[in-house]
């Protein structure tokens, strides 16, 4: 069981086939691979290791040559392990702002003892098949919510960069049309503050459960919405989050784990029981069900999962389907019949390892086409407030032209008829 990256070390124990008869179960929660999320390389954390080796005098050079000399490496390992965590972990801070890739995921290896001798896609058609819940909150990260202007307009040139960045980040093979489709499907409020979400967390959980369907064993989905956490969440020296705002990335795991326990009304200690039922029930019985209550398996077809959210009864909707059904849509069918889907990654420096807020102006990355002027592209899916705004103001302006001749046509014809009366 492992939530956000515990759910990616759920999602990778799954994949290795050193793990393999090692579990019955699995929970994923909030935290989903995917082909390019932490790509499986051979490199992977190989620049970020080889600057803290040398920033900490283990390392007497940081050239190719010298990595490539087995006794300088064993050396380096020796060296480090009589280093401190503190100081190593020190040095890890400094590597991230001086712009090298963050130490994240695990490499690609090879041997009789390998975890993960083989590509991403390869260890995915041989995954560990076990009964699986998986899932997701309903408000994540929210992350790409700084593409909303005045909390009401969706700025159009940050969109069109964001689109581009997701395109580098995951190796899509893209072109300017990519971007604009992209551009387009997000050009609204309600839409753009979920394409972060909708790419790390609701279409890789989608995935998940996909694949992991195509086997006997049963798959449950679940989206967890609900919003009156308040102070039963608490994060120190941190602003709580607007109700709009939640449940966010890991605030139900305080009624699982008690993680940033806060004040505890007696309705959450009853949701506390509930929820955690779920995952008591589904260890001991391979269900998640409670008593009364049906957890359907996961149909692709029909995209089902279940909601947990609570009235004041503590009620809750059930099962619905089409989880995250135009996300799915969008980037499993059209960007992938677009792009041929995304490429497979050989190395770390091929890619960024993640999307930066960008400064003003907005910078372009010199690899990509041309940039795309907003002017540029007409619209239509989404909500323009600007554009709404003037198009009003031009029918409130011909409506008063419309009237303003009107009223001199119908006195020319008043004083017609008078003229005649006379």
């Amino acid at each position: 069981m492992g939530h956000s990256g515990g759910s990616i070390n759920v999602n990778l124990l799954l994949l290795s086939p050193a793990a393999r008869e090692l579990f019955q179960q699995a929970v994923a929660m909030s935290g989903a691979m995917g082909l390019n999320v932490f790509p499986l390389v051979k490199d992977r954390n190989e620049q970020n290791s080889r600057y803290i080796a040398y920033s900490v005098g283990c390392a007497k050079d940081n050239t190719t040559q010298f990595w490539n000399n087995a006794t300088a490496v064993n050396n380096v390992l020796a060296c480090l392990r009589n280093k401190s965590a503190l100081e190593l972990s020190s040095q890890q801070r400094l590597a991230e702002k001086a712009g090298i890739p963050k130490l994240q995921g695990v490499a690609l290896d090879s041997g009789p003892n390998a975890l993960f001798p083989s590509s991403y896609v390869e260890l995915l058609e041989n995954i560990t098949e076990v009964p699986l819940v998986t899932g997701t909150v309903s408000k994540e990260t929210l992350d790409s919510k700084f593409l909303i202007k005045d909390a009401v307009y969706v700025d159009q040139e940050l969109l069109l960069w964001y689109c581009e960045q997701v395109f580098i980040t995951r190796g899509y093979d893209y072109q300017n049309i990519t971007i604009e489709v992209c551009a387009q499907e997000y050009n609204s409020s309600s839409r753009a503050i979920n394409l972060a979400d909708d790419i790390t967390y609701y279409v890789t959980h989608y995935n998940l459960a996909k694949r992991m369907s195509q086997s006997k064993q049963p798959v449950y989905l679940y989206q967890f919405e609900y919003a009156g956490i308040g102070d039963a969440f608490v994060r120190p020296n941190t602003p709580q989050l607007v109700p709009e705002e939640t449940p966010a990335h890991a605030q139900e795991m305080t009624y699982i784990l008690g993680q940033h326990l806060g004040n505890f009304t007696k309705k959450d200690k009853k949701i506390q029981k509930i929820f955690s039922s779920f995952f008591a029930n589904f260890a001991k019985y391979g269900n998640p069900s409670p008593v009364g209550v049906d957890w359907e398996e996961f149909d692709p077809a029909r995209k089902n999962y279940f909601v947990i959210d609570f009235d004041e009864q503590l009620k809750m909707p059930g099962m619905k389907n089409g989880y995250h059904e135009r996300a799915v849509r969008f980037w499993d069918e059209i960007i992938e019949n677009m792009t041929g889907g995304v490429r497979i990654i050989e190395s770390e420096t091929e890619v960024p390892a993640e999307i930066k807020r960008p400064n003003n102006p907005v910078p372009i990355p010199s690899n990509s086409p041309p940039p795309i002027s907003a002017t540029e592209f007409e619209y239509t899916n989404g909500t323009n407030w600007k554009l709404l705004f003037w198009i009003g103001v031009g029918i409130i302006a011909l409506l008063v032209i419309i009237y303003i001749i009107t009223l001199c046509i119908c006195g020319n014809q008043r004083q017609k008829y008078y003229e005649t009366m006379e």
